[in-house]
């Protein structure tokens, strides 16, 4: 694992921290000193100095874009670390260590891309859609896929993002009313997938199964990218 950028420790405070959902939370933090300088996409391991949640790292994918003050972090509460983080007292100092990953976007040479969210694994994918108006030479159809409606925490935020953009659409895909997504679903909306990049960010049994059903319609091994958290 590594960076784009050169690895840095830099010091941040907690803002906010926003129940989104049942077990899905987001945190935001902002800078005390200076503001870490990452690529959308990109990930970062995060401690806190707070006594009931303890010193250890953990990583976390960026909502918020490069150009934001602050940086946003949306978490799902499950397992005893995480859970700890609902109770985060506002103002509590943060260590940032980052930024690592290279899953954007601009890293791929085939322009025409497919991106496919699970869940809180949507992170990277709204980061990347705030830039990608600046890059029209992209283009980029996001299936944001969650259990629930009330799952699809950032619908609102991605569809006015769509909303502004030229090159970006969002289509929701949930299991409760539709199934699980498959290979198939996303054909049907963006055509044929041989050519086309593929970007996944989400729970690994979804990945697996989409990944072999693509191969089935011809896409290559060497088209498929995975959030590399």
């Amino acid at each position: 694992m590594f960076g784009l950028f050169f690895e840095k420790k830099l010091k941040y405070r907690v803002q906010e921290v926003k129940d989104l959902a049942a077990n899905i939370i987001e945190i935001t933090l902002a800078p005390q000193e200076k503001k870490l300088k990452y690529k959308a996409g990109q990930y970062i391991f995060l401690s806190f100095m707070n006594e009931k949640i303890g010193p250890e790292e953990h990583p976390f994918s960026l909502v918020s874009s490069p150009a934001d003050a602050n940086l946003r972090l949306v978490i799902k509460t499950i397992g005893d670390y995480v859970q700890n983080l609902k109770g985060l007292p506002i103002g509590s100092r943060a260590i940032v260590r980052g930024p690592l990953g290279k899953f954007s976007f601009l890293n791929f040479k085939n322009k025409n891309q497919i991106w496919i969210a699970g869940g809180v694994g949507i992170a990277p994918f709204l980061s990347m859609s705030k830039i990608l108006a600046e890059h029209q030479d992209y283009s980029a159809t996001l299936f944001y896929c969650a259990n629930t409606e009330a799952e699809m925490i950032l619908i609102n935020e991605l569809k006015a993002v769509a909303i502004a953009s030229k090159n970006f659409q969002v289509v929701s895909f949930c299991a409760d009313k539709q199934g699980f997504i498959t290979a198939e679903d996303i054909k049907r909306t963006v055509g044929e997938v041989k050519d086309k990049a593929i970007l996944f960010s989400g729970p690994k049994p979804m990945v697996s199964a989409l990944r072999q059903e693509f191969l089935e319609f011809g896409a290559l091994e060497t088209n498929f990218h995975t959030d590399d958290m």
